[in-house]
């Protein structure tokens, strides 16, 4: 398994429930750099030492509702906060991409976001993931059906969508979580995401569920 998908997986037993409502603290937003392509905002955080000879891996970041607006603030989520620890920069270096919409992610955000990637250096374009909470999992789940090759992992987190064709995402890896206490956007979304995805034969789609959690469960996919 690649490294960064390992590092989602293990940061995950780390973390508690808390709101999803909440940003992240001005430490965190002072590492993201604050940008704007094409009338999008987005934050970036580059790689801790950044070596021009090696090559590092980038990590797409979709907020929920609660993030959307023009601030170029919201966007930064608390999961940003546990990315950007020191520990996780040095042991896992990357590119963390936070753009902000806002409305629901559409085309038109994935294609400005593959141009944002494109300008970075020493991309490993095997190694590009993508992530998103709520809305932000809907959005994943968005983009991945517009090009199941462009990414390596997607991770979705209590998304609205239903994977009903879930034969062009096969070979791309997915995992989904859900709180089943989730009373914003019902679990059974995901549930049957995964239903359907077993029935064409289980492709690499995985479903977290967690009892006793309700929808703010963003930082948890960390």
């Amino acid at each position: 398994m690649k490294k960064m998908y390992l590092l989602l997986m293990v940061l995950m037993c780390f973390v508690g429930a808390n709101s999803f409502a909440d940003k992240a603290p001005q430490w965190v937003m002072d590492l993201h750099e604050p940008h704007v392509y094409q009338n999008m905002n987005y934050r970036l955080l580059r790689p801790i030492d950044f070596d021009p000879g090696r090559q590092y891996p980038v990590i797409v970041s979709l907020h929920g509702a609660s993030g959307t607006g023009d601030n170029n603030i919201s966007n930064v989520r608390h999961w940003n906060s546990i990315l950007s620890e020191e520990h996780n920069r040095r042991g896992y270096p990357c590119y963390v991409i936070a753009p902000q919409s806002n409305g629901l992610w559409k085309e038109n955000h994935f294609l400005k976001v593959q141009d944002i990637i494109n300008t970075l250096p020493n991309v490993d374009i095997s190694r590009r993931y993508l992530m998103g909470h709520s809305m932000g999992g809907h959005g994943a789940i968005v983009f991945a059906k517009l090009d199941p090759s462009y990414f390596a992992a997607v991770f979705a987190s209590a998304g609205s969508n239903v994977i009903n064709n879930p034969t062009p995402l096969k070979e791309l890896p997915i995992w989904l979580f859900h709180g089943l206490t989730d009373g914003v956007i019902n679990p059974q979304k995901s549930i049957n995401s995964y239903d359907n995805m077993v029935a064409e034969g289980g492709g690499h789609l995985k479903l977290t569920l967690w009892e006793r959690t309700g929808h703010g469960n963003s930082h948890m996919m960390v």
